[in-house]
């Protein structure tokens, strides 16, 4: 997945042979990691991935349409035709990719301290076309003959509507003496100190201010945002980014400093889910790959869009291999959409967890084969499935800044598109399936004991759409899968962060879940190896529970850690920590919260508050 830096040129015409590569990074990472506007360090510069508006173009016409994906439930969520998964093909006279911009633009000399954007103080050479290159300080080459390589800043600002900008140097320190008529910056870093407080701005005029308390909160209360989006490009007139405000509008929202490589810079906000039947067959599969063509037949009249259909099905016979009421039941599924009745993610949910819960399957993107329980954990687990093979697509909807729970979400592009970036992954995974009963009672009976983790919930976005009042399982469920997914990279040959959980946990009564899936998905077409999938074994299952049970009852951290009611991110885990229960940020739905150990081997006072409790006595 290479990126590409565009040369500062007006004429979009004259502009395609000058593209340079900057960058590479896996394709997966670029709904994730680095998705459009995120800041990433490439080896000559900073940059800010572009938005999705030219990728059309950027990443070729004709690979574009071999890029488009599709998840009939998450585009009926999402109200999007497809999904693309970006991928570079390169060829002799064309470098496809997505347009970086570098960002941000304030650098500075280490040598002589020099301080603002890149192009007012770097050498000049004879090179203009060359966008992607090291730049060098001027002021420096002219004066000692040497190139010394200037540094982006190590600071921008944003706000919770996820807009960027410069830090303002300037203002900062003139914020005391006002603002002179002709600012020339430089930085002076202490050796003494790696604080803040070291790192000084002065300007020819005599001021100077330190960076001491930047990153507090309110440092920035007499600044104002304007709405810069650097990510969707420059302004119609080339002057300024690209913001959705009127001139000298501001944003309501606060200014923050951050960090340029700093995690709190970018949240993407994923929405994934499984292939599941009827959508899982092959023959929709062969549909999907010429949706392009039967969009177009979709779109006409009644009787010429039979005729097409007919040919289509005449023509691709041998191929389908389905009888033509299959073909058009098929038909019926991608353009019918059950009378186009929108779901929501919590359908999404129920749908995935039925077809887990229900007979074996054995479609191309969602094979499954039911195991027997393990005899010690009869009237405990109902249900184990091993998924032989799995299909997951995941798209990204928008990104966060500052809080991952807070704020509007960012746009990808200046306009509404009819697509999103996504990632098409296929896997294998175990299905654990707990039993009803069972779970309902060890709620009623540990109410009060999980009272003050549901009032703590109220204020977390992602941890009360989790568990309430009453339906407290989701912390049985999730603790269960951490434990589980500890104990399985000992044993499948994967690291902890190849792993995944999907927890299906009941979130009203209409539709009771209590399942865990744990799963393993990667870009690569041809998917796993199958060394987790045989870890659902009824033997190998046996030992695996065990053995994550036995685990579980002894942490490092005791007995602190397993009478403890407050760890973790806003005090939402209880006897959950690093030692023993939390994993990577890639293998966790929910940022590790809601962990308890008691909930599966109960307390030093009372063992039986856990739910396998019988199990060791």
């Amino acid at each position: 997945m290479a990126f590409r830096i565009k040369p500062k040129n007006k004429d979009e015409s004259q502009v395609k042979s000058f593209f340079k590569i900057a960058g590479e990074i896996r394709k997966s990472q670029s709904i994730t990691t680095y998705g459009p506007g995120a800041l990433i360090d490439f080896p000559r510069m900073s940059g800010i991935l572009a938005g999705i508006d030219n990728w059309e173009n950027t990443l070729g016409k004709t690979n574009f349409n071999k890029l488009k994906i599709h998840e009939r439930n998450l585009e009926r969520i999402l109200g999007k035709k497809y999904f693309v998964q970006p991928q570079t093909k390169e060829d002799e006279k064309n470098i496809h990719g997505i347009i970086v911009e570098r960002f941000p633009q304030f650098c500075y000399c280490p040598e002589c301290g020099a301080l603002d954007r890149y192009y007012k103080i770097e050498k000049k050479t004879n090179n203009t076309k060359d966008y992607n290159r090291d730049s060098f300080c001027g002021i420096c080459f002219q004066s000692k003959g040497r190139d010394v390589k200037l540094i982006p800043s190590r600071f921008v600002v944003s706000c919770k509507c996820g807009h960027m900008d410069e830090f303002p140097y300037d203002a900062w320190v003139h914020r005391k003496t006002g603002r002179c008529a002709e600012p020339k910056l430089s930085i002076e870093i202490s050796k003494k100190t790696n604080s803040l407080e070291g790192i000084i701005i002065k300007c020819q005029c005599g001021a100077k201010e330190n960076l001491d308390g930047i990153m507090d909160r309110n440092a920035l209360y007499q600044f104002k945002c304007y709405g810069s989006m650097p990510w969707l490009g420059k302004k119609e007139n080339n002057k300024g980014w690209y913001t959705e405000l009127e001139q000298g509008e501001a944003c309501d929202e606060p200014l923050r400093v951050l960090q340029r490589g700093a995690n709190n810079v970018y949240y993407p906000d994923i929405v994934s889910a499984l292939t599941i039947p009827p959508y899982s067959s092959r023959l929709q599969r062969i549909l999907e790959s010429d949706m392009e063509v039967l969009e177009q037949y979709n779109e006409m009249p009644e009787v010429l869009r039979k005729q097409n259909y007919d040919y289509y099905y005449t023509k691709n016979k041998d191929r389908l291999r389905c009888s033509p009421e299959q073909y058009y039941d098929s038909l019926v599924l991608e353009f019918g959409f059950e009378n186009n009745k929108p779901i929501n993610i919590n359908d999404l949910l129920v749908g995935e967890y039925s077809a887990l819960c229900d007979e074996d399957c054995s479609d191309p993107d969602f094979l499954t084969i039911e195991s027997e329980v393990p005899e010690e954990f009869h009237g405990l687990i109902d249900q184990v499935k091993i998924v032989g093979r799995l299909r997951e697509v995941e798209v990204l909807k928008g990104f966060r800044r500052i809080a991952a729970d807070e704020g509007e979400l960012a746009p990808l592009s200046k306009k509404a598109m009819d697509w999103l970036p996504g990632n098409e992954l296929f896997g294998e995974g175990i299905f654990i399936r707990l039993n009803e009963d069972k779970v309902s009672k060890w709620e009623v009976k540990n109410a009060d004991r999980y009272s003050m983790i549901i009032s703590r919930t109220k204020e977390n976005f992602y941890a009360s759409t989790k568990i309430s009042e009453g339906n407290i399982r989701y912390v049985l469920l999730h603790t269960l899968a951490h434990l589980v997914i500890r104990e399985l990279t000992m044993k499948c040959g994967y690291s902890t962060a190849s792993l995944k959980e999907k927890i299906y946990s009941s979130i009203s009564s209409d539709k009771l879940m209590c399942g865990i899936l744990i799963y393993t998905a990667s870009a690569d077409s041809d998917g796993s190896l199958g060394g987790l999938a045989r870890q659902g074994v009824t033997e190998n299952l046996r030992d695996t529970l065990l053995e994550a049970l036995e685990s579980a009852s002894w942490c490092s951290n005791d007995p602190i850690c397993i009478d403890s009611k407050s760890q973790g991110y806003a005090s939402l885990n209880y006897a959950g920590c690093h030692a023993c229960a939390l994993l990577p940020e890639t293998s966790c739905e929910i940022n590790n919260i809601l962990l308890d150990r008691a909930a599966l081997i109960g307390t030093s006072d009372n063992n039986s508050l856990g739910y396998f409790y019988s199990v060791f006595s």
